[in-house]
């Protein structure tokens, strides 16, 4: 009886260990799928700010955007 026992404990074990295995392989895979859907996340924030400072020089932001979203960018990039 113990003995049966035991195999089915050893037998639950090594199937853990495979869930164990297949979980780190698909967390894996999602931080893969998050970098690769949003490279931006792997940019520094002044390179960021950059970027944003380069595409707005010169150019002022639409007349409805201002109203909409006034300061918008300082308050989500406040390096700018």
């Amino acid at each position: 009886m113990v003995a049966r026992i035991n195999d089915v404990i050893a037998v639950l074990d090594r199937r853990r260990q495979v869930l164990v295995e297949k979980r780190a392989a698909a967390l894996q895979n999602i931080d893969r799928y998050k970098v690769a859907l949003a490279p931006h996340r792997k940019l520094p924030k002044e390179i960021l700010g950059q970027i944003f400072k380069q595409c707005a020089m010169g150019r002022e932001a639409p007349p409805y955007f201002a109203r909409l979203y006034p300061r918008s960018l300082v308050v989500i990039f406040p390096w700018l």
